[in-house]
């Protein structure tokens, strides 16, 4: 069994008939009102490698008192692909508060790419596939306030595939230097990094997530997905002042997923149309990825097909578009 690779924290407001004590699996079993939690202001992502941070004495997360805020629930992932029987784990994570309020108030900030197998899909036997995460203008315009926000903390973050992530800035049509960069990924060592520089994001301003992945070696494709053995892109930021904007994903449209395939595989694909992920996977695994013609397709499809954008304040949605 492998560890636990990622542990969010979210806070909530103080939810009615919430059973406090609850210890269970997050899909099945949860009380709804749980369910209505997760997800929403989420304070820390914490990954394997990670040894915590230590926030500047002028900055906290709000929680309790005037902040709505009264609840945390902490959702553990686990993979452990034998499926053994009996195991414990003791791993946690501890929070530390005080009741001095602090002068800023923090929030986070993720940038990155749907965990949707048709649109994050890695072909095998592929030395580096690029994948770009966007959080454009438009988001950062809605979501950040006009005297901006600084970057306290960045956490950057693949799955096994994973070799490399960069977190690119833009103003103004020039690109700024990155965020943060780690040309030598190690999903054992991820940790969070605090900029060398201080890092300012501004309303209009442009935040990409870029991350290569490599096959080699892989029998199978790999998916976008939660589990160890699927694939993810996002970048997670620690930022203050806290501000609405939360979650900046992007997507290849499924339009353009159709178009891709159709065009490439006709025939081939056309006995395999479906509505679930499930069946998209099983169509794109009897697919030849591998002929030249299909790799070129592939590749264009990935860097120049227009993205669909959800940006995102707790569960309110402050953009979208299609």
């Amino acid at each position: 069994m492998k560890a636990l690779f990622i542990t969010p924290s979210y806070q909530c407001d103080n939810v009615t008939g919430f059973e406090v004590n609850y210890d269970g699996p997050c899909e099945a079993n949860m009380p709804n009102e749980a369910t209505k939690c997760r997800g929403l202001y989420q304070m820390v992502a914490w990954a394997v490698g990670g040894k915590g941070e230590r926030y500047p004495v002028d900055v906290g997360f709000p929680f309790g008192g005037k902040s709505g805020l009264y609840t945390v629930l902490i959702e553990m992932h686990y993979d452990n692909p034998d499926e053994m029987t009996g195991l414990t784990d003791s791993s946690g994570i501890r929070l530390y508060y005080t009741q001095t309020e602090r002068k800023f108030k923090a929030s986070l900030f993720a940038v990155g790419h749907t965990v949707v197998p048709s649109t994050l899909f890695l072909p095998r036997g592929e030395s580096a596939i690029n994948v770009v995460a966007l959080c454009p203008a438009e988001c950062t315009q809605a979501g950040i306030p006009d005297e901006g926000v600084t970057v306290l903390y960045t956490l950057l973050h693949t799955h096994l595939a994973g070799r490399s992530i960069r977190l690119r800035h833009f103003r103004g049509g020039k690109e700024l230097p990155d965020i943060d960069r780690n040309d030598n990924y190690d999903f054992n060592y991820q940790t969070t990094v605090r900029p060398v520089n201080e890092t300012k994001i501004y309303p209009g301003d442009v935040v990409m997530a870029e991350c290569t992945y490599s096959t080699i070696g892989r029998s199978v494709n790999i998916y976008g997905g939660l589990g160890t053995s699927d694939e993810m892109c996002v970048a997670y930021m620690i930022v203050y002042p806290a501000m609405p904007l939360q979650y900046c994903f992007s997507e290849v449209p499924r339009s353009k997923f159709n178009a891709f395939v159709d065009q490439t595989f006709k025939k081939e694909w056309a006995q395999y149309k479906g509505e679930s992920q499930q069946e998209i996977i099983d169509g794109l695994n009897t697919l030849n990825l591998s002929h030249p013609d299909a790799r070129l397709a592939y590749y264009q499809y990935q860097e120049y097909a227009e993205r669909s954008l959800l940006c995102l304040a707790g569960s309110s949605f402050l953009l979208v578009s299609n």
